[in-house]
């Protein structure tokens, strides 16, 4: 699968130090009901490029420069990630196997899904949580932060 973000660029850019730019109005989160490796493939990422619209086209890059992450998580892990950040689906090798998962979206009461999913839910939750509090940005992890 191509390089891409499962959301629009909105809002400002951030500086090249990585500062500045517009906080996420979509959270993705997926949970894997299967262990995914190279074999039944996996999700690879390129961490932080949601801070920047004007690397979308150019993921290929992203495995040039040594920036890809590889989604090997086990069943059961998660993976957390804006949806502006740029990743794509790698090869199902098994022939055999699927890769069930499930998927939440966590977003801003604004925000409407129009690009995937064709704007369905299939749960039977409410369309808005609201929180007790207004989201705020949490401090990076190390390296290996998608976020």
């Amino acid at each position: 699968m191509d390089w891409h973000s499962d959301g629009p660029h909105t809002g400002q850019d951030a500086n090249w130090d990585g500062k500045g730019g517009s906080p996420p109005y979509v959270v993705c989160v997926f949970i894997p009901l299967i262990d995914l490796d190279p074999e039944v493939g996996f999700t690879q990422f390129w961490p932080k490029s949601h801070h920047y619209s004007q690397l979308i086209g150019f993921g290929p890059a992203a495995c040039i420069i040594g920036a890809a992450v590889d989604g090997v998580i086990p069943a059961g892990g998660c993976v957390m990630y804006d949806y502006r950040l740029m990743h794509r689906g790698m090869p199902n090798r098994s022939r055999a196997t699927l890769r069930p998962l499930i998927q939440l979206l966590y977003h801003k009461p604004s925000y409407k899904e129009k690009r995937n999913y064709a704007g369905k839910s299939i749960s039977k939750i409410p369309n808005q949580v609201q929180l007790p509090v207004e989201p705020r940005e949490l401090p990076h992890a190390g390296e290996q932060d998608l976020a």
